[in-house]
């Protein structure tokens, strides 16, 4: 036996072991097609043999197909049903048939179209689970992946739309080097029943009249099982090759209920895909290259039998998903990488333009005039005339409505002028408080009177120059200017704050004669409070 190094782990790798009632056959799936077989004997030796192959080939998938005359099929109908219901029926049909073995399988293949349109069940089992068992120990013992337990028969439905089989009854006949005569019927495309009998050694006898008389046996049989009506033909499909041909040509006569098709199983591998040339009459290769390229789901084996291929494809997973991450953090990587060269080269640019138009600031900074304002001055005023767009409130009325009544006046000098705006009219907010925004909530007004959004308020504070010390016409001049600013109609309130000389009845009066030479000015102090209503009006 040739033993096999240890080559590399190939995902796509795989194979099928076929069994037979006295052989082992081994074909390997490699690079997308089929590669070397082997074939051990079904004995002791053989066995021993098997045992070492699978110790040192690398842990490949198998698919085990059995081709064996100690298979049954039976056909049975259940009440249509689905999902849970329909398994329990099935289970039950199962264990009622077939009890002595754990590989049985059933396929639903359509249902009546009469009466209740029960379904048609083909219920299959291996009744001798004695020529399995050793073999799955082995691979049990090593670990190897066993993807599956398949029929040959089964196979068989996959070959009828490469040999163009469209028939309603075909029977379907392959010959088979490991196990002999594979005899097949199927109804619609659906698997009914199938038959494997033993042949002479090919070249010991002519095989012409012995496969046609094989295939009289199996037709007597079809009609008694009635699954092959006397009346209705049946479309035969021989796959061989070699002199074996030429010999049925002469020993397949049409019948009126027969109807011979002879496949050339060269023809049928190049048209499959085989790789090499098929010079036997055997078909074992092409079952190999169906099953090992379909890859269906198992049939036979039992879920404990398929726990190291559930391992097998999970670690798959795992791989396929590592090598993804792998790929999209590449790919990611590389992304970023290149963004992060574009980010660097639009840094260096700007950096570039910012250094060009600063050197141009610089000299155009330069050739200016200058001025008396220094350049903080110039920002504070620009931020006060945001800060008073900010808050939607401007003092010119107040200044203008000022500045009419301080024309009246001449005499009377300003000194200091403070101005903001709130809600509240007798607030008397200290030094730095910011003015209260435009959206601010009206208080609320007594009956009758108007309601303001807000207010602006201005403390006036100045002197009277010059001043010779007469308080009498300081007074009127002051209470002048307060009244000029309530005529105006523009003025909530106007109110006398300070005075040069304190007139107030609880207050008290001093002072001399040489004081009137002395005094040389005369503060005041006045409020005036202005009512804002909506949409910038302002009212008395």
């Amino acid at each position: 036996m040739t033993s096999f190094l240890r080559s590399r782990f190939d995902v796509f790798d795989r194979r099928a072991v076929f069994i037979t009632g006295d052989k082992i056959a081994v074909y390997h799936w490699r690079g997308g097609g089929l590669a070397d077989g082997f074939l051990f004997e079904a004995n002791d030796s053989g066995f021993a043999q098997f045992a070492r192959y699978l110790e040192e080939s690398p842990p490949h998938p198998v698919y085990l197909v059995v081709d064996v005359v100690e298979e049954e099929y039976r056909q049975d109908m259940i009440p249509h049903a689905r999902g849970g219901d329909r398994r329990a029926l099935i289970d039950r049909k199962l264990a009622r048939l077939f009890r002595n073995t754990p590989y049985q399988f059933a396929r639903v293949q359509g249902r009546e179209k009469e009466g209740r349109k029960d379904d048609r069940l083909l219920l299959t089992a291996l009744t001798n689970p004695d020529q399995l068992d050793p073999i799955i120990r082995l691979f049990t013992d090593n670990k190897v992946p066993l993807a599956g337990i398949f029929s040959l028969p089964m196979l068989s439905e996959r070959l009828l739309a490469a040999i163009d089989a469209k028939a309603a009854n075909v029977l379907l006949v392959t010959l088979h080097g490991a196990s002999g005569l594979r005899q097949t019927f199927l109804h619609d495309n659906a698997l009914k029943v199938s038959r494997l009998a033993k042949m002479p050694r090919y070249g010991s006898v002519s095989y012409g009249p012995h496969i046609i008389g094989e295939l009289d046996k199996f037709r007597r049989y079809l009609v008694s099982l009635r699954l092959a009506s006397p009346e209705l033909p049946i479309d035969v499909f021989i796959v061989t090759g070699g002199n074996l041909i030429g010999e049925l040509r002469h020993q397949a006569k049409p019948q009126d209920l027969v109807r011979y098709h002879l496949v050339n199983v060269a023809d049928l591998g190049q048209r499959l895909g085989i790789s090499g040339a098929l010079t036997t009459p055997y078909s074992d290769v092409v079952f190999a290259h169906l099953l090992l390229e379909s890859q269906p789901k198992n049939q036979y084996a039992p879920r404990h039998q398929t726990r190291y291929y559930r391992m097998h494809r999970t670690r798959l997973g795992m791989l396929a998903a590592a090598a993804l991450m792998l790929f999209g953090a590449t790919i990611w990587s590389g992304v970023n990488f290149i963004q992060g060269l574009s980010m660097r080269q639009q840094s260096i640019e700007a950096s570039r333009k910012a250094d060009f138009y600063r050197a141009r600031y610089e000299v155009a900074h330069k050739r200016l005039p200058p001025t008396a304002v220094g350049p903080r001055d110039i920002e504070a005023a620009v931020n006060v005339v945001d800060l008073l767009e900010q808050y939607k409130s401007s003092p010119l009325e107040s200044m203008r409505l000022i500045s009419h009544a301080l024309d009246q006046f001449p005499s009377l000098q300003l000194d200091k002028l403070d101005w903001r705006t709130g809600a509240d009219p007798d607030a008397t907010p200290g030094p730095g408080t910011p003015p209260a925004p435009a959206e601010a909530m009206p208080l609320p007004a007594e009956p009758g009177a108007k309601s303001y959004l807000y207010y602006q308020i201005a403390d006036i504070e100045g002197h009277i120059a010059p001043f010779d010390g007469d308080y009498r016409e300081a007074l009127a001049l002051i209470d002048g200017f307060a009244e000029a600013l309530r005529k105006s109609g523009r003025a909530y309130r106007v109110e006398v704050v300070r005075r040069p000389l304190n007139v107030d009845s609880s207050g008290s009066l001093q002072g001399s004669a040489e004081d009137r030479l002395d005094a040389t000015n005369a503060d005041f102090a006045v409020r005036l409070v202005m009512g804002i209503e909506s949409n910038g009006n302002q009212e008395g």
